[in-house]
């Protein structure tokens, strides 16, 4: 992923979506809060709320409100979108790429 991020950021262009971006950060770092989802996401503020209420609403992930504070969101992928990930992850091609993708 550091390498899609390196090439957006010398051709200033978008080669991955928010919405992958949130869903991979997701697979790969477990449960997170939405301040550290945001920054991950490369999104604008409104974008980034538009794209976790459609992922919401598609049950895509899930969100729950953290304990220590009433306004902070945690979230993570729904269990059958993890599942459905990590059987692709299990193919070996698709294993190869995340794989590759997540050294980086």
């Amino acid at each position: 992923m550091q390498t899609i991020l390196t090439i957006e950021d010398i051709l200033k262009v978008k080669l991955v979506t928010s919405d992958f971006r949130v869903i991979y950060n997701l697979f790969v770092h477990g449960p997170t809060r939405s301040s550290e989802l945001f920054h991950l996401s490369r999104a604008s503020a409104a974008n980034f709320q538009i794209i976790l209420r459609r992922l919401r609403n598609d049950g895509l992930i899930v969100a729950q409100q953290v304990d220590s504070d009433g306004r902070a969101r945690v979230y993570d992928l729904a269990p059958q979108t993890r599942l459905q990930i990590e059987e692709i992850v299990s193919d070996e091609r698709g294993g190869r790429l995340l794989r590759l993708a997540s050294q980086r």
